[in-house]
């Protein structure tokens, strides 16, 4: 039998609700849907502090530091 190992870790966020949206995901992904039953998977999650040194979207961010930028302009 095949056999896949699956190491998640997702940033911000407690234990439990990172493990419950893996498995959210788990339940609704075509693939995991196409090889339930046929390949054994082995799935561990865990969870780290967000890198805040980052902003976690570039784009954001810049739309963020812009609209500021124009509220003063504005003002």
């Amino acid at each position: 039998m095949l056999a896949a190992a699956l190491a998640v870790t997702i940033a911000g966020i407690d234990q439990q609700a990172a493990e419950r949206l893996v498995q959210g995901a788990d339940a609704i992904c075509p693939y995991s849907n196409a090889i339930r039953g046929n390949v054994d998977v082995a799935v561990s999650v865990s969870t780290r502090e967000p890198d805040r040194s980052i902003h976690p979207n570039p784009v954001l961010e810049h739309a963020a530091r812009r609209s500021t930028v124009l509220a003063r302009v504005r003002s």
